[in-house]
Order: structure tokens, then sequence, then C-alpha cells
């Protein structure tokens, strides 16, 4: 016996402290005990080691589950403050196993981990934190070559391998959220759409997906227009496309030349209209979901905002008469969406609602009153400044970092002459002292928060210069049908003038109910109607 126990010393190795949190303390002690009769003590021991190591081998799994319990708590529109503290200290669970995901060999089970951290940081109030995950989710998939056709396992059947759907289904998971991310705090891209092979996944449902892509599923897709549950999602996801280049475009060096000619916004107007008339397809009229004419309208109007950001040179040359529209429906839009509990509490929707009320008040402010068009005199505009002052009083309720930006707004909109709204006497030539002196001073928080450098520039000149009052006369905008010289990539259908130029609509006043059939650009059954799946619309 005494020989057996000097041979065995393997057996009295010291327990790790991982294994310490696992085996049970009764145990522990066989693991430093030297002593007659160990082998009948350790037979017990050794069991509940084999345990423990299989047990470890499945932790990644734990981090996955307690994560997607963490995130589910805060996309609730009724959170409360108990379920926030209950999703951190899920969240708080969750990170001590991270470190066995990126364990595991696989490079997908990573990027889902770092897209999980990045839909939890979009519910937190930090711009830094939230742009710094979208950019390394992002960054992960390109080192893993989730961008590449050329990387893609070789199937039988790629439209129904589940393997590379899932491949798929990530990566433009992750760059739905990168643009996401670009637009609310008009920053670049991490990577540009030239970059990008790798196909849009398919239009298939999960239970179609094989794990060897077989073609015996085949038939149960018949047209690309075909609904399946995947459906709504690739169609916000070619709103998101075009958002992209609408970002790509403005973040080049050259913008300024690119901008003095009306084309290149003329041609993502003709997208944009094509995208919103092919939604009737899927539209529902009952429904609430995605596809419904409010979500599209959410959709089709921010990237109108997106498109037409106004300025003093600007303003009176259409693009007040196309923002100040926009702006309304949206404010009122989502207010509504609040008042139905329709939309989850997240720190960029807090922030498309700060751009959308300083953007209309901008657009009255830079506008000479003899100068405001009719959009601007709709009875609506009061009623859209109030929804959007409810609006980020209910979220800064959500968070205390979000009350600058309520008071800010709250105080521009008590200086900022609107329709509707009555002014004792003339009109004031710049605002009181009193406010853009408190604006002043929160300016600095103001740009480590909103960080979108357009709706920082609106902001600081409404509080430091006049009223604008004699503008010269404004540009000639209208439309042009030539699209020869737009400037987008290889990729666009326009590049090689197979798109519709004439099917480009002026009428963008602000979205309507979807009407009419299929565009000019794509027919019915082209497979250019379907777009992979999204996370959904989270700045809504």
């Amino acid at each position: 016996m005494a020989a057996h126990r000097t041979s065995s010393s393997d057996a009295y190795e010291p327990i790790s402290a991982e294994w310490r949190e696992i085996i049970h303390p009764r145990d522990r002690k066989h693991w430093l005990v030297e002593g007659v009769g160990l082998e009948s003590k350790n037979a017990l021991t050794r069991d509940r080691v084999i345990i423990a190591q299989r047990r470890m081998k499945g932790l990644w799994k734990d981090y996955f589950v307690t994560m997607v319990h963490a995130v589910a708590l805060l996309l609730t529109p009724r959170v409360s403050e108990s379920d926030i503290a209950t999703s951190q200290s899920l969240y708080n669970t969750a990170m001590k196993y991270l470190a066995y995901v990126f364990a595991q060999p696989d490079p997908i089970l990573h990027a889902q981990a770092y897209l999980l951290l990045t839909l939890h940081a979009l519910h937190s109030p930090s711009s830094q934190m939230i742009v710094t995950m979208v950019s390394a989710t992002m960054r992960y998939c390109v080192m893993a070559q989730l961008h590449l056709a050329e990387s893609e396992p070789k199937v039988l059947n790629p439209v129904f391998s589940l393997e590379v759907q899932t491949r798929r289904r990530v990566f433009w998971s992750a760059y739905a959220l990168d643009r996401l991310i670009s637009w609310i705090y008009h920053i670049p891209n991490n990577i540009i759409d030239e970059h990008i092979s790798v196909e849009l996944f398919s239009n298939v449902g999960d239970s179609d997906l094989h794990r060897d892509g077989s073609d015996d599923c085949r038939i149960r897709i018949e047209t690309p227009s075909q609904k399946t549950h995947v459906s709504p999602a690739l169609h916000l996801f070619r709103c998101r496309r075009i958002q992209s280049r609408i970002i790509s475009t403005m973040m080049r060096s050259d913008f300024e030349e690119i901008n003095a000619s009306t084309t290149w916004r003329e041609h993502m107007l003709g997208e944009l209209d094509a995208w919103r008339s092919q939604l009737r397809l899927l539209s529902d009229v009952a429904s609430k979901s995605y596809t419904s004419d409010r979500w599209v309208g959410m959709a089709y109007n921010y990237t109108i905002l997106l498109l037409h950001q106004p300025t003093k040179e600007n303003v009176c040359s259409g693009f007040g008469d196309r923002s100040v529209p926009a702006c309304v429906q949206i404010a009122i839009t989502f207010r509504t969406f609040q008042k139905d509990r329709q939309t989850a509490q997240l720190w960029p929707g807090l922030l498309s609602q700060v751009a959308v009320g300083i953007t209309l008040l901008y657009c009255f402010w830079a506008t000479p009153p003899q100068r405001q068009t009719p959009a601007y005199k709709t009875r609506e505009v009061p009623e859209a400044l109030r929804a959007c002052s409810t609006a980020l009083a209910i979220l800064a309720e959500r968070w205390i970092q979000a009350e600058p930006l309520r008071d800010v707004f709250d105080t521009l909109a008590r200086e900022v002459p609107v329709y509707g709204m009555v002014v004792d006497g003339s009109p004031p030539r710049r605002i009181s002292a009193e406010s853009a002196f408190y604006i002043q001073s929160q300016m600095p928080l103001l740009a480590s928060i909103i960080m979108h450098r357009g709706v920082l520039r609106m902001i600081r000149e409404i509080i430091t210069e006049d009223f604008p009052r004699d503008f010269p006369e404004p540009h000639d905008q209208t439309l042009s049908a030539d699209l020869g010289g737009h400037l987008c990539s290889e990729e666009c259908p326009f590049f090689q003038r197979t798109g519709h130029a004439g099917s480009v609509s002026t009428n963008v006043q602000g979205f309507d109910s979807l009407g009419g059939g299929i565009g000019g650009a794509f027919g019915v059954d082209d497979e250019t109607l379907m777009f992979p799946l999204l996370f959904g619309s989270a700045e809504f």
C-alpha cells in the first residue's frame, strides 16, 4: 500500500480554483490527503472529477443562455428597475463564462458572443461603449473572414446549408448593427460595402435548413417573393444598405464636390422610393410588426433625414421641405409606439429622437418666416414637438444620463418660434442669453453623448448666431432624371445603367400609406427583392 501511495502522486495534485467551485467541498480533501485507504476514498471523487470535466467543457453554453436572458429582460417596453437590476446581475454572471466561449475553436461562437455583448450595450447609456462594442464585433467578423465568399464551407446547396446560412446570418447581423451605429453617430462604417463578397443569406425558414445542405427541401421555396418568417427583416435590411451607401458617400473626403451636384441624392431617393413600393408584397395593414405601414414609414423618413441634413445654405433649397415633414412623422409615430408599448428602450433610440427634434427646430430657426413653405405650416408641427419632448422625458426616467438631452431640447423648443406657436411682437434676433449660456455649459457633455457632428453643429449655430433673415435666392434644386454621373459603387444597379432612371420620385414630403404595385426598377420575381435577416429595427 505504501508503494502505491508514493506512486500515485497524480491523485494528490491540488485542485484548481475553477474546479473548487464545481467539486463538492466534502470531496476537496481527497486532493490533499496522503494516507492509507486512498483508493477507496478517491472512488467517488474520480466520478465527481469526470462530471466536473464534462461540466467545464459545456460552460460556454452557460454564457449564451445567461446572456440571452439578460438581453431579453431589456427588450420589453415595460422594463422596470427590477428587470434592469436582474439583467445586470445576469450579465455579470455571463462574463464569468465568456472565457470558455473563446476557448472553443469555432469562430462563429465567438462572433455570436460579440453580438450578444453588443445587444446588451445598446441598452446602456454610454455612447462610447456602444461604438466600441459594435466596432469590435464587426472587426472580429472581418478577422474570421465571414465577409468573404471564398472562405465559406463548400457544400452541395448553400441556400439550405445550416452551416453556411448561420455564417451569413451572423455576419449580416453584425453589418446591420454597424450601419445602425454609423447612422446614429454619423461616423464611418467599419467595413465598406465594396470589400464584402459574401452573399446575403437566403429567404429560407429555420426548419428548411439542413446540416448537409441537401436538395430534398429545395421544393419548399418556390419563388424569391414567397413569405417566410425572415422575409420582413430582409426588406428592412435593404433599407440599411441604402443608408450604408449614403453614409459612405457623405464620409468621402471629396464629398463637397459630390454634393455640388444633385445627381447622387436623386439616385438615392429613387432607390429609397423603389424599396418602399416593393414593401407592398409584405405589408400587412393589421400588423404591428416591422412590415406595418408605420414601421416602414419610420425607416423611410429616417433615411430622408440622413439624406437631407439641413444647413443655412440648403434649408431653403428643398432640404427644409423634406426634413420638416419627415421629422414631424417620426416624432408622432415614435410617440405612438411608446403609448402602444411597441418599442424597446435603447440608447440609440433616444439619440435618434434628439436628432429628430433638433433638426425640426433648426429648420424653423434657419428658414426666414417669409421663406417657410406649406410644409412648415401644418398643425402637426407643435404636436410633433410635444411628442418629442414627452418621448425624451420618458426615456430620461429610464436613464438619468439622458436628462441633459431632455432639458436642452426643451430649452431650444421654448426659444425657437415655430408655426402654430404665438410670438409676441416681432421675431427675436437670437435666443435669450440665459438659454444660450445654459446650453453652452452643457456642450462638452452633449458632445460626448451625441457625437453626431451635424446635430452638434445645429445646436451651436442656434445658440451663437442670429436668426437668419436675409437669405440669397435658393439654388435650383429641381430633380434631374440624368443619373449618368452618379458616384455609387460598382455593385449598384445604376452604375451599369441597368436601373430605371426615369422612375425617380420627387414625392418625398413624408411617408404615406403604401400604395401601388412594385416599382419599375425591380420585378416581382427578381431575386434582388430579398435581403437577409437583421436584428430588427433596433433604433425604433
